[in-house]
């Protein structure tokens, strides 16, 4: 009896005091306030290439007619993050906007399963032909804020022709002898993102490593271009502070790393598997290896008439990446985030606070290789299904632009000397790949 009136008396003691102790606990919890700490967003602009233009569902045939349209430009990732600045302070945020059709784009028209879920997805797709006169300078009748231009390469940072080389850039620059970088340092920003080298290496990696005059700079070139063009900002806005992504291994994007090794028939699936040839950079021939990256363009062609299933009919050398290849581009970025690391350390080292920060964009791609589930959605580097890249395997959806987004935000939060506090974006509200 004893031990049955314990518990009786026992339990009802308790447990007030239990729903007391909950109760002070929720009530320690601080409750968070979105704040920009010590970061002016009062003037915010964006640096870079294609990325932060916001260039999607590209056609590669056309290399320079990069898809920059309206509907892309509304989710790119400078537009986004503006947004959440937005929700902490009313500041203004305009982009130079190409109506409609703008350079034109790849849609998606339909889109069958495979029958085999180990083979290739085949879509249709369709281009959308670019807008009369889209290249034309613009006149904007406010300042701009987004300075992503496609196609820049960190060797055009201060390259005076650029305006008659880039008619994406020419759109933005009303003065025919200004460079980009004398452009960008007029404006006097008080915040920017920064995310460049993309360009310096894709090129060459979508040739298939056939056009040498594509070739990355080196790392020291590449370093210094990024070097003068930080300085130059600080000369003219010694105040200003900014957020610098890294460069991300385009190996892992689906253009580089959809097709395998081995050719599986989409209807005969693992009974049909074969090896694929290759043409290699040094000119032979030979089975392609787990190490070599077959280019998504020859997706359609393997089989075909038995190409790239006989050593007489090898996947073209400007259709392969060979193990040699994919390892200098690999090393190239490598190198190339090396210097960004060392020159923002000695930057902020100099003076005396960090002014800058990392994005690293490099480890967050990193993880979309295996694939994980943020907010209860997967999200992947698989081509089309991942909902990360588009239709053209390399650039991003709105999806895949709110997650780079939230990368600049991470960085921004994790910095102490910025004392900020911006809210993230919830990336299920963004679209990847939209099947008909």
């Amino acid at each position: 009896m004893k031990q049955s009136y314990t518990r009786v008396f026992i339990i009802p003691i308790l447990l007030p005091l239990l729903l007391l102790i909950q109760g002070c606990k929720q009530n320690l919890v601080p409750e968070i306030h979105p704040s920009k700490g010590t970061i002016d967003l009062l003037r915010y602009i964006s640096i870079g290439d294609s990325y932060s233009a916001g260039v999607s569902n590209t056609d590669f045939s056309t290399p320079s007619l990069k898809g920059l349209y309206e509907e892309a430009q509304a989710f790119s990732f400078p537009q986004l993050l503006a947004e959440q600045f937005q929700i902490i302070e009313p500041i203004y945020f305009e982009q130079p906007i190409l109506e409609g059709n703008g350079s034109g784009y790849l849609e998606l028209v339909s889109y069958a399963k495979p029958k085999c879920e180990l083979a290739i997805p085949t879509p249709k797709i369709e281009k959308q032909i670019p807008r009369p006169g889209w290249y034309y300078p613009s006149s904007p009748s406010r300042s701009i804020n987004n300075y992503g231009t496609p196609n820049l390469r960190s060797t055009d940072l201060f390259n005076d022709s650029l305006y008659f080389q880039n008619p994406f850039f020419s759109r933005l620059s009303p003065d025919l002898q200004s460079s980009y970088g004398d452009l960008l340092s007029a404006l006097n920003p008080t915040f920017f993102t920064f995310w460049l080298g993309l360009e310096d290496v894709l090129p060459y990696a979508l040739s298939g490593g056939t056009q040498d005059e594509l070739k990355p700079v080196s790392a020291s070139s590449f370093g210094n271009e990024i070097h003068h063009l930080l300085i130059s900002l600080l000369l003219k806005s010694p105040n200003t502070q900014g957020v610098i992504a890294n460069i991300p291994d385009i190996t892992d994007f689906p253009y580089f790393a959809t097709v395998g090794s081995e050719y599986i028939s989409p209807d005969e699936c693992q009974q049909s598997s074969r090896s694929i040839y290759i043409e290699t950079s040094s000119g032979t021939t030979r089975k392609a290896s787990n190490l070599d990256l077959i280019l998504l363009p020859a997706a359609e062609m393997i089989g075909k008439d038995y190409m790239g299933l006989t050593p007489e009919k090898p996947i073209p050398n400007h259709l392969v990446l060979d193990a040699f290849e994919a390892a200098g581009i690999r090393n190239t970025i490598s190198l190339y985030n090396t210097q960004l690391d060392s020159l923002i350390e000695t930057i902020n080292q100099q003076m005396g606070n960090s002014r800058f920060v990392i994005a690293d964009m490099y480890g967050l791609f990193k993880k979309l290789r295996g694939g994980y589930t943020i907010a209860g959605l997967e999200v992947s580097s698989e081509y089309l299904t991942g909902g990360v890249f588009s239709l053209d395997g390399v650039y991003l959806t709105p999806r895949g632009n709110a997650m780079v987004a939230n990368e600049f935000i991470h960085a921004i939060n994790r910095n102490r000397d910025f004392s900020a506090i911006i809210p993230t974006i919830n990336i299920t509200d963004y679209p990847g790949v939209v099947f008909p």
